[in-house]
């Protein structure tokens, strides 16, 4: 995950010198993915080839709405000053990624030309855990 934001309102309840809040929301998050030193193989007679010559890299970016959640409590240690703890879990949508990459390899038995061509599939977790302390001026 590159950036990420959360739109989580919440729900609390005072208790003394304390409020302790939980709240549903949802996450915007932009994820990049890299897939490096992609090789493509084939079995010509009863042999590994390596027919699309050099490495290829992938590389893909994508935007996708999730799901997120807070949960925490603030403690007012006195009126100007207050201790803040929370934590977030945000998921990200399931995001799908084809890569493809033409090749052409003069190398070894054969001259072989074609397409590397893949897909990814994923969806993408973040906790985070914050602790502050925050006084009001």
């Amino acid at each position: 995950v590159n950036n990420q934001m959360t739109l989580t309102p919440y729900f609390g309840v005072s208790v003394k010198k304390a409020f302790f809040y939980l709240g549903p929301g949802l996450s915007l998050s932009e994820t990049i993915e890299n897939i490096n030193g992609v090789v493509g193989y084939a079995f010509i007679g009863d042999k590994e080839v390596n027919i699309s010559g050099a490495p290829t890299d992938f590389s893909g970016t994508d935007w996708s709405v999730g799901f997120a959640a807070v949960a925490g409590g603030t403690y007012f240690i006195s009126s100007s000053l207050f201790l803040d703890f929370s934590y977030t879990y945000c998921q990200t949508g399931t995001q799908t990624n084809n890569f493809t990459a033409p090749f052409t390899n003069s190398q070894g038995p054969i001259m072989t030309s074609g397409e590397l061509i893949g897909s990814t599939s994923t969806h993408e977790v973040t906790n985070s855990f914050t602790l502050t302390l925050n006084k009001i001026f």
